[in-house]
C-alpha cells in the first residue's frame, strides 16, 4: 500500500486569488509499450477525471479504485468500490514516515561509508522556456523544455502551457508530488517549476529508468468551473475502514 501512496497521481488545482466554483478537469494519458528487467509492458491509454476545490480533491471517482485528498482534515482516502471499503492515510503521519525514511537513508549511507547517499536521493529540475507558441485544442500555448532528475530516473519533457487556464501550476506540482516533499532538493525543484507560466495542456515525456526508455503523453481535454456533485469529496456511506499498512 505504501507503493500505492507514493505512485498515485494527485491533481489538486489552486486558484490564484478570488473565489471560484469547484473545478472539473479531464486529462488523458498514453504510455508506449516498453521492456524493463526482462518484462514487456504493453502500451496503455487512460483517462483521469478530477474534481477539486481549494482544499479537497477527488480523483477517478468514476473508477473502481479512487482517491480523495482532504487537506482540511489532513487525510487521504483510498476508496475500493467493489469491496465497499476504504483506507485512510494521515498526512502528518505520512510526513513523519517520509522524514524517518530520509534519516534512515542518510544513516545507512554513513554506516556503509557512502556519506553522499542522501545526495543520490536528491530531486532536481531544469526548466527552459523556448518562446515557441501554438494553439493546442482551444488554448494558446507556449513550449517549455523540462528535465527532471529523481533517484535512478531522469525525465525529459516537452511541455506546452497556457495562461488561458487560470490555475497556479507551481502549487499544482507541489501538491501532485506532496509525498516527495521531504526529499532533498524538492524545494529547489519547485522554484524551478515557477518558470512555467500557465497550466500544462500537453506534455510529451521520455523517462529513462535503469537504461530503459519510457515514452508517455498527458493531454488536457477539458477544464470547467462548476458545482461538484454532492458527496464527491466524502467517503461513501456504508463503506468499512481497513488498515492500509
Amino acid at each position: 500500500m505504501k507503493k500505492t501512496i507514493l505512485s498515485t497521481t494527485l491533481v489538486l488545482s489552486i486558484f490564484a486569488g478570488g473565489t471560484f466554483a469547484d473545478l472539473y478537469l479531464v486529462q488523458k494519458t498514453h504510455t508506449d509499450a516498453y521492456s524493463i528487467a526482462g518484462t514487456t509492458v504493453p502500451e496503455k491509454n487512460d483517462q483521469s477525471i478530477t474534481w477539486s476545490s481549494s482544499d479537497k480533491i477527488a480523483v477517478n471517482s468514476d473508477k473502481d479504485t479512487s482517491t480523495i485528498l482532504r487537506l482540511d482534515k489532513k487525510a487521504m482516502y483510498i476508496i475500493y468500490k467493489k469491496n465497499k471499503k476504504y483506507s485512510e492515510i494521515n498526512l502528518d503521519e505520512l510526513q513523519k514516515t517520509i522524514d524517518a525514511a530520509k534519516t534512515e537513508v542518510s544513516n545507512a549511507g554513513t554506516a556503509a561509508g557512502v556519506p553522499d547517499m542522501a545526495a543520490m536521493m536528491k530531486f532536481s529540475a531544469i526548466v527552459t522556456p523556448t518562446g515557441e507558441t501554438k494553439s493546442i485544442n482551444k488554448w494558446n500555448s507556449t513550449k517549455y523544455q523540462v528535465v527532471t532528475v529523481m533517484p535512478m530516473t531522469m525525465a525529459s519533457t516537452d511541455l506546452w502551457a497556457s495562461t488561458d487556464i487560470k490555475i497556479d501550476y507551481s502549487n499544482y506540482v507541489k501538491l501532485k508530488n506532496f509525498a516527495a516533499a521531504a526529499m532533498p532538493g524538492f524545494g529547489d525543484m519547485m522554484k524551478e517549476y515557477q518558470k512555467i507560466n500557465g497550466f500544462p495542456v500537453l506534455s510529451e515525456t521520455t523517462t529513462k529508468v535503469m537504461g530503459n526508455e519510457i515514452k508517455s503523453t498527458e493531454e488536457l481535454v477539458e477544464v470547467t468551473e462548476k458545482a461538484a456533485p454532492a458527496g464527491i469529496y466524502d467517503i461513501p456511506a456504508g463503506f468499512k475502514k481497513i488498515d492500509h499498512k
